[in-house]
């Protein structure tokens, strides 16, 4: 899974459950701070996140920065 979101400035963040399988994947995306992408409490370098079929619950909380943001836009442009 490759989480690359666009999402307004004024939004703090938001959150979406995904079911892999038996397994429940709970994405939490946020706006501020450094960028950091973690997983089930482990921060990660990856860019694809490996989903697992067994039975558990895993949390992702990706955090993103202002410039992030702004090159995703330009891009879009």
């Amino acid at each position: 899974m490759q989480i690359e979101p666009c999402i307004p400035p004024d939004w703090p963040g938001y959150e979406i459950t995904y079911r892999y399988g038996s397994a429940t994947y709970r994405v939490a995306v946020k706006n501020g701070g450094l960028r950091t992408l973690m997983v089930d409490g482990r921060t990660v370098s990856a860019v694809d996140i490996e989903l697992t079929d067994d039975g558990q619950q895993h949390e992702v909380q990706l955090t993103i920065t202002a410039r992030q943001r702004e090159e995703r836009g330009h891009a879009a442009s």
